[in-house]
């Protein structure tokens, strides 16, 4: 609701940036959206520490999601991670890049079924087509660092730095299938 996403904004004496409205405004109410291994804070939790709006956090990196106010003017503000109190750095991506990623990895994650894959890039491509296809006509990185691909009942994450393609699917036997059809060596996660 756009009320509440403007009366928080003035409460805390900020302009929220567009993106980060879209995405409440969409996933505000989803729960597995919201409150996976990224997990965004419910309107009334989100708050401000030394100048930075705090709006999440990442659970297995134990770090909070914030923008900088001084940035907030910009069409699509950078988020940063909190590795811890001292420490902060500016992610790959603007907050469209990072909310991209956020949707797909908890989507996935809350997938009955759920592998992972070390696989090079160049495999990966050669797959393309077949086995798995981008999200629109070219590939995206989500966050600088992330390809978003898909199937027919498979929606995967792919980590070019680290190799390591992240996949989920509410279809029993589909991972298995497409293991033994495309020569994939997966393990459950």
């Amino acid at each position: 609701d756009d009320s509440l996403i403007e009366k928080r904004a003035r409460e805390l004496g900020i302009a929220f940036p567009e993106m980060f409205k879209t995405f409440m405004r969409t996933f505000g109410n989803d729960d597995v959206i919201m409150n996976g291994d990224y997990t965004i804070y419910p309107l009334e939790d989100i708050y401000i520490s030394d100048g930075k709006v705090c709006i999440g956090l990442i659970k297995q990196k134990g770090c909070r999601l914030t923008y900088d106010i001084s940035k907030l003017k910009y069409p699509y503000p950078a988020v940063e991670f909190e590795l811890n109190p001292n420490e902060w750095f500016i992610h790959h991506g603007n907050d469209l890049e990072v909310f991209l990623e956020v949707v797909a990895w908890n989507l996935m994650m809350s997938m009955e079924n759920t592998c992972k894959i070390t696989i090079r890039e160049n495999k990966l491509k050669t797959l393309i087509g077949k086995a798995f296809n981008y999200i629109g006509e070219h590939k995206i990185f989500a966050n600088g660092a992330v390809v978003i691909v898909y199937s027919d009942d498979i929606l995967g994450c792919y980590y070019p730095l680290s190799s390591k393609l992240f996949l989920g699917t509410n279809s029993e036997n589909a991972l298995g299938k497409y293991a033994e059809t495309y020569n994939l060596k997966i393990k459950a996660i």
